[in-house]
């Protein structure tokens, strides 16, 4: 039985604290290894990251000792303590895998001599005394059945020839390293150490910045994959070296680049088309900044299923990122091929189609496109230019609707890519914006747009669907739907007639806010007993998502509700439609929405694409009784956010997101102010003469 791990191996990865290291280290962990070593220069990133290696290995059922040294392996002195500590806390070694590395980019004129030494210096001469010191451990452990394993993390630069690049140490230290570890595995293999070297290809990493910017957009489109490498990639490469099933393995340098893979492209799509049928979906795969892919989509769709009625143009990139005058105009040429002028083509090849049913349009754009962020000139322009492209579409096609949305921030490769790779090239703050979401496991995961783009596009049945462009930008989704008349600006609200869940006249909405203690739960439940409306909290309905089993966003609401701030909207919006179509379908047709919405975007959504709401009752409190009111409740509520911590965040995110909703309504006469500062009666009376002025 081939059953590839490592199991009770002790490892010791340099540089593993973050990047390569750091996949290497999790691979280690997850398939059986018993010790894990790490190092780095920084305390603090070895202590994170020895947390959160702990962490993974108990959350997959693993039992492994980390331990972090911090050290700087260049330095001799610093290499030979670390390996005194080392050597106090295990006995043996069965891996060293050599990661530590880093890279210098500049022009030949403008690169200085002390930076190619000081690249050398960590790249191929540090991990060649790494190796030294640690081979009397590495011997400990070997046997001829079972020998010991030195992984060098080389690069697939190291076997080629490239220009332009200007990171002349590292090349040179890679292809060292590469030399150096084939014979090593000459010397070594009659002591039964084996000697492999891994060469990556692109992988994104903080290392590998400066090399991604000027030759990443030539791998990606010269990679039969068009991708850059994700970690999977690297660590299955890893444990088959050194597990069993490498033991004869000895000498090589193992490329680990895409080159002679399948297009991942066309792996996802066909597993999709199995999942869902053949006689639903039908694929096309293809570079979108040709021409042969859209008129091949379009042309596929009304062959197959007669017509089409909806295009969702989602495809898109973000580099370059940085100042403007550090950019290089083919990058930008790149960006708008893929970001604008593929929307452009796509529109002129599907318009005719779009014409005869009188369908929809779909463009992913980005708030990016109306608020600066620092280092994305060419992101934010060509997304602003594609609202604009969006606004002039639906003016002149009173045919079909035009329709253009700005996504918020969800967990995808592009968020990953904007932490390691382009952070260095933004602000502090705008970077630390992302940084925090990321923490605190505010981003969405890419299902929740994924399904707001298609209740969009398919609000009726029996539609077809044209996508374009893998999912890989959105989260709190704010749809402005382009007018047929005037185009107005990106992100404002502006009127339209998208077709929603319960036109007018179905339902009747009476949204319910106020500051959290204000009373909005005790008058509900008073009309839910005295009129038979229904209460639907959103509140509530987040915790009980939260709780249930199986949920894909329980952790992100308990880590909202924790800190007071707004989940996004897609989880909320999505509960509530549920929860009123299950109601309504039992015969209910009056609605309380207690708590909602809470941001405008909320405010926008639910009115396009549920219904629209009666009026609002506005639960008016001085926040010091609110306090009080909390305070008393959480006595016995058992609520986690009954507190004081949590309830002056919440106070403060009602303020500051809630108060323009409020504002926003009342400017179109639909808002009832309401004195909550009395005994419950009076608020109830108030309450009464709010509804029956409204004929409800």
């Amino acid at each position: 039985m081939v059953d590839f791990n490592v199991n009770g191996k002790v490892a010791l990865i340099t540089g593993g604290t973050r990047g390569l290291g750091y996949y290497c280290a999790e691979a280690l962990v997850l398939n059986g290894a018993s010790t894990v070593v790490i190092t780095s220069r920084k305390a603090k990133a070895c202590e994170e990251a020895k947390k959160s290696l702990e962490k993974t290995a108990s959350e997959n059922g693993k039992t492994c000792k980390i331990i972090s040294i911090p050290a700087d392996i260049a330095v001799e002195q610093q290499a030979k303590q670390f390996y005194e500590q080392v050597s106090k806390q295990i006995d043996r070694l069965d891996i060293l895998v050599a990661n530590a590395g880093a890279s210098w980019g500049a022009s030949l004129e403008d690169h200085p001599v002390s930076a190619v030494k000081k690249v050398l210096d960590l790249n191929l001469v540090a991990v060649y005394h790494t190796i030294q010191l640690f081979t009397p451990l590495l011997e400990k452990a070997t046997s001829q059945e079972d020998p010991s394993r030195i992984i060098l993390m080389s690069s697939v630069i190291s076997m080629t020839t490239t220009d332009s690049v200007g990171t002349y140490g590292y090349l040179a230290s890679k292809a060292g390293l590469s030399h150096l570890g084939r014979n090593l595995a000459v010397q070594f293999g009659h002591r039964n150490i084996n000697v492999n070297s891994l060469a990556p290809g692109f992988f994104p990493s903080k290392m590998s910045n400066g090399l991604l910017e000027v030759a990443g957009d030539s791998m990606v489109e010269t990679n039969p994959r068009h991708r850059l490498g994700v970690k999977e990639d690297l660590q299955g490469a890893l444990i088959y070296l050194c597990s069993k099933q490498g033991n004869y393995i000895n000498g090589i340098v193992l490329p680990v680049d895409g080159v002679v893979a399948i297009a991942r492209t066309k792996e996802a799509l066909l597993s999709l088309q199995q999942e869902h049928g053949n006689d639903r979906i039908e694929i096309v795969v293809g570079d979108i900044t040709d021409s042969k892919t859209s008129i091949e989509a379009v042309q596929l769709a009304e062959s197959k299923f007669g017509q089409l009625d909806a295009v969702i143009a989602n495809a898109g990139v973000l580099e370059p990122v940085g100042s403007i005058e550090q950019h290089d105009i083919s990058k930008w040429k790149r960006l708008f091929d893929i970001n604008f002028f593929s929307v452009v083509e796509l529109i002129q090849k599907s318009l005719p189609a779009l014409r005869k049913t009188s369908g929809k349009f779909i463009a992913v754009s980005s708030g990016a496109a109306v608020k600066p962020y620092s280092g994305w000139y060419a992101y934010g322009s060509s997304k602003a230019s594609l609202n604009h492209l969006i606004s002039s579409l639906a003016a002149e096609e009173p045919g079909i609707k035009a329709i253009s949305i700005a996504p918020g921030v969800v967990d995808t490769e592009m968020q990953q890519d904007i932490r390691e790779k382009f952070g260095k090239d933004m602000s502090p703050e705008g970077l630390q914006r992302f940084i925090d979401l990321h923490e605190k496991k505010q981003l969405s995961p890419p299902e929740v747009p994924g399904r707001v783009y298609a209740n969009l596009a398919l609000r009726a049945k029996g539609k077809i669907l044209l996508f374009m462009g893998v999912l890989a930008v959105g989260s709190t989704v704010a749809a402005s739907f382009r007018s047929k008349s005037e185009p107005k600006a990106a992100v404002e609200p502006v009127p339209a007639k998208p077709t929603v869940a319960f036109p007018e006249g179905k339902i009747s909405v009476v949204f319910v806010l106020g500051g959290p203690g204000s009373g909005k739960g005790t008058q509900c439940n008073k009309l839910v007993k005295e009129r038979g409306f229904i209460h639907l909290s959103a509140g509530d309905l987040l915790r009980a998502e939260q709780s249930r089993k199986g949920s894909k966003f329980g952790e992100l609401i308990a880590q909202c509700i924790k800190e007071g701030t707004i989940v996004p909207q897609e989880v909320t919006i999505a509960l509530l439609e549920q929860a009123v179509r299950e109601n309504y379908d039992a015969g209910a047709r009056n609605f309380l929405i207690d708590g909602f919405p809470r941001k405008m975007d909320q405010a926008i959504t639910f009115e396009e694409t549920i219904a629209k709401s009666a009026f609002t009752l506005f639960f008016e409190c001085p926040e010091k009784v609110m306090l009080n009111r909390l305070l008393e409740r959480g006595k016995t509520s058992g609520r986690t956010d009954d507190n004081i911590e949590s309830i002056s965040k919440r106070f403060r995110t009602f303020v500051e997101t809630s108060m323009p909703v409020v504002d926003y309504f009342d400017k179109q006469g639909k808002v009832v102010k309401l004195n909550c500062d009395q005994p419950v009666e009076l608020v109830s009376e108030q309450v009464k003469n709010a509804l029956e002025s409204r004929g409800i």
